[in-house]
This record gives structure tokens, C-alpha cells and sequence, in this order.
């Protein structure tokens, strides 16, 4: 399983890497291989070594200065929260180098990375569309407007999540409006356990570094058999 992740992970480079190479002129170096990655993830070393197979140089786009991956420390380090001094400092560091790709490794910068890839004209997801994939309220909110089926779905702060008040329904699933890998995602089938579900989920938040409205809200929705 692994060789074969890794077998679609050179594919998917070594095919933005040929539309790019393809209109360049003979002789041609290729282009930069960007990579926007938080410093922790565990993913950096395997997009590095695709890249190192394919002839790419690459740089890493890093959250934290201080590394001993030598990719990381070789890249330059910005601030994700602050997207529009990133965004400037990123195309700083490129200063008009050919650019065969830019790739995010995790979903914390998936959305600064379709902003990098639009301002130097590259293949990208639209930002906006990005947008809906970090927030799964913002998802619902967009399903729901194009008349798709979707589960009846509430946002309701976390330190205002009384069961009583909000006329819950059991059973419900809460979900924290990010993180991925169905990270926080917990069923609910009365109130004791909605209270406890809010209280793990507010837990989880404080452990990833959730800041801002992501911090402060969760999402409800009415639970669906799955048989």
C-alpha cells in the first residue's frame, strides 16, 4: 500500500512537472518545486524525495524557523495566520524563477498555496472553493444552498452548547468546524453525552492550536444510519 501512495504521489508530480516543461524552451532547467508545509509534518520527506527523482529543486514554505529537517531549514519560514505577508514573502523568495508546481502538504495551508499558485499563473483550486473544504460548516452551508441532500446542521458556540435550550435532537454528531482525519467527530444519544462530547471536542481544539471563530464553534448535525 505505501509503494502504491507513493506511486501516485510521483505521478501526480511528474505530470504537473511535463505540462509545465513543456513550455519551456530547449535546454531549460526545470522549475522550482514549491513546497508549503507546517513545520511538524510528517509528509515533507516523502514530497522531497519526489522531488529529488524527478530533478526538481525545491523549496519549502515552513512555519517555524527553527528545524532539523534540512528542507525546512534551507526554505524560508512565514506566518500562515498572516496570509497576505505570506503570500508577498513567498513570491519575495521566488523572485521570478521558473516555477514547475506549488503543493500544500496539509490542510492548514491548502488555501495559501491556491493563492501562490494563482499569483504565478499556475494550475489551482480557486480559493474560495479551498475555503469550503477547511470549514465543514461552511461546506454544509454551501451543500445545503445548492439544493443537495444534506443532514440537518446547526454552528452553536462551545461555551454556549446547552442541549436544552438548543432543541437538540438524539441522536447528533458533533464536529469541530476543522481538523481532518475525522478528528473530534463524536456521537451524541442523550445530554450527558452531548456535554461530554462538547467539553472532548473543546479539549482537542485547545491541543491542535485551534485559534479564532474555528476555536470558539462547533457543528452540529442529526445522525444518519449507515445500514
Amino acid at each position: 500500500m505505501r509503494r502504491l501512495r507513493r506511486g501516485r504521489r510521483r505521478l501526480r508530480l511528474s505530470a504537473i512537472h511535463s505540462s509545465n516543461r513543456s513550455t519551456q524552451g530547449p535546454g531549460s532547467k526545470p522549475g522550482l518545486f514549491v513546497l508549503v508545509a507546517p513545520s511538524g509534518s510528517y509528509r515533507i520527506a516523502a514530497y522531497a524525495e519526489a522531488a529529488a527523482d524527478l530533478g526538481l529543486p525545491i523549496l519549502v514554505v515552513s512555519n517555524s524557523a527553527h528545524s532539523l529537517v534540512p528542507e525546512i531549514a534551507r526554505g524560508i519560514t512565514v506566518d500562515f495566520d498572516d496570509s497576505e505577508t505570506a503570500l508577498g514573502e513567498i513570491l519575495d523568495a521566488i523572485d521570478g524563477k521558473p516555477v514547475a508546481c506549488v503543493l500544500a502538504t496539509d490542510d492548514k495551508c491548502v488555501e495559501l498555496c491556491s493563492r501562490v499558485a494563482a499569483s504565478l499563473g499556475l494550475r489551482h483550486n480557486r480559493a474560495g472553493a479551498v475555503r469550503l473544504t477547511q470549514r465543514k460548516d461552511l461546506g454544509r452551508e454551501a451543500l445545503a444552498a445548492a439544493g443537495c441532500n444534506t443532514p440537518r446542521f446547526q454552528r452553536i458556540r462551545i461555551d454556549e452548547a446547552d442541549p436544552a435550550s438548543l432543541g437538540i435532537e438524539f441522536p447528533v454528531v458533533l464536529k469541530p468546524l476543522g481538523l481532518s482525519a475525522s478528528r473530534g467527530v463524536i456521537r451524541a444519544d442523550d445530554a450527558a453525552e452531548f456535554v461530554a462530547a462538547c467539553q472532548r471536542i473543546d479539549a482537542i481544539l485547545e491541543t491542535a492550536g485551534i485559534e479564532g471563530f474555528a476555536r470558539e464553534h462547533l457543528l452540529i448535525e442529526t445522525y444518519i444510519d449507515g445500514d
